[in-house]
């Protein structure tokens, strides 16, 4: 794999993966053809096409799919029931993600991360973290760079820490993680996988080529993870917020314990007051495998503000504290974050209906919501949950600008307003990313 001179490589679909794909396998001496269904105009690919890529876009791509290749690198976000995939697939080619092309030319330790939830926080908690001692230290994958842009700058003594999707971890062949993180396995993306079933195996891939000399960190707390565990090759690291001793890397009274070894104590650092407290155990437990001693841990941690979209504390207005946790497109997600305040909420809800029920949040809205602002199209399904929930202030809107300026209304000095879905935000919005960005707008016009 490593030996791509003269190698003929399709690539499918030009999104950021796909056009950092076809740059390293030319620098590597492959013939590259690229396929997409769209037209796509940017600097990179017209430098690539000077370069020697061979480019066909929508009804043209004919004349591309029945060349011989040695193999396909297929953009992630690209499903296997995709007309195109299909056909390849009918013709026995193999097909390959980008992060497992990039997998090939990687010099450096490898750290991955996945998981339903979490994934970004972990990766950059690990990065910030490991940092502190470590040399060469590259963070790339689903957090939005390319592994194939960083790998040039890999070394035999440096680190590459990959945050990896269930949709590029469909396709690898040798990727393999010297540690290995799974944050959490709830139910996600089953329209591109077709079942949970696949959905938690595409996940596990990410241990696919680990052995006895590898690492790889679960969630004790889950009874998914324990019952999966019996599976794998790599040592069992466990974490568990919920004080179980039987954990490596545990929290009890607030406190961090590596084995029988205080870390930290999480009151110090009010910061992170707001932080999924399984993110940060894992990230201390890859710390602790990498020796990272106590003093350079607790300095990483006192320096994360959290990331965008991801529990972000905005601003306060009058007394009110307003966070965004757009990310949070699914059930679990939004009961994570609740469960991170110790007060009630007004709580920010709604969006693409994907026809599953809400009945599970009945119980944490009754512990942690005081007030809920409805838009989307699942703001009906929703308000029936609050009503169960025993919720008296329940207020529909049609979009988040209003659901802003509706949740100011119904608060008080010191309330907490939170936006936290519970769904995907396809229906009105085109990523969650639009939508924080429209709840952290409306915040601050709100506040001028």
């Amino acid at each position: 794999m490593n030996d791509l001179s003269g190698k003929d490589v399709l690539v499918v679909g030009l999104g950021k993966s796909g056009i950092s794909a076809s740059n390293l396998l030319i620098d590597k001496g492959a013939r590259v053809f690229a396929i997409d269904e769209h037209n796509v105009n940017d600097y990179q690919l017209n430098h690539l096409i000077d370069k020697g890529l061979k480019v066909s876009f929508g009804n043209n791509m004919d004349k591309f799919l029945n060349h011989y290749y040695d193999f396909v690198i297929k953009s992630p976000g690209i499903p296997y029931t995709n007309k195109w995939i299909k056909f390849l697939n009918s013709r026995n080619l193999p097909i390959y993600s980008e992060i497992e092309l990039a997998s090939w030319f990687n010099k450096s330790e490898l750290i991955g991360i996945t998981g339903t939830n979490g994934k970004t926080t972990v990766t950059t908690l690990i990065t910030n973290i490991l940092k502190t001692e470590l040399n060469n230290v590259i963070c790339a994958g689903n957090i939005g760079i390319p592994a194939s842009d960083v790998v040039k700058d890999t070394s035999n003594d440096g680190t590459l820490v990959l945050e990896l999707s269930s949709f590029m971890l469909k396709s690898i062949y040798k990727l393999h993680p010297h540690i290995a993180v799974i944050t959490n396995t709830y139910t996600a993306h089953i329209d591109w996988h077709g079942s949970r079933n696949q959905y938690i195996k595409d996940k596990l891939n990410i241990t696919l080529n680990q052995n006895s000399n590898d690492y790889l960190i679960l969630n004790w707390d889950l009874d998914e993870h324990r019952q999966l565990s019996g599976q794998f090759k790599a040592k069992i690291i466990k974490i568990s917020s919920s004080g179980n001793k039987e954990a490596d890397c545990y929290l009890k009274n607030n406190q961090i314990y590596w084995h029988d070894e205080l870390v930290i104590n999480l009151s110090s650092l009010t910061n992170l007051k707001t932080q999924n407290k399984d993110n940060i155990l894992d990230a201390i437990a890859v710390a602790k495998l990498k020796n990272i001693n106590n003093r350079d841990i607790a300095l990483a941690l006192s320096n994360f503000c959290g990331i965008k979209h991801r529990l972000q504390f905005i601003d306060t207005i009058n007394g009110r504290q307003f966070y965004n946790d757009s990310k949070s497109t699914d059930i679990e997600a939004t009961e994570n974050a609740l469960n991170n305040f110790d007060q009630k909420v007004i709580l920010l809800a709604g969006g693409l209906d994907r026809g599953i029920s809400f009945d599970n949040l009945v119980n944490i809205f009754k512990d942690k919501v005081k007030a809920i602002v409805l838009s989307g199209e699942t703001k009906y399904k929703l308000k029936d949950t609050a009503i169960k929930a025993g919720i008296k202030n329940i207020i529909l809107v049609d979009d988040i600008k209003s659901a802003v300026n509706s949740a100011y209304k119904l608060s008080n000095n010191k309330d907490i307003i939170l936006l936290s879905p519970a769904c995907a935000s396809w229906d009105q919005y085109d990523n969650f990313e639009q939508r924080g960005d429209l709840f952290i707008e409306a915040v601050e016009k709100l506040k001028g």
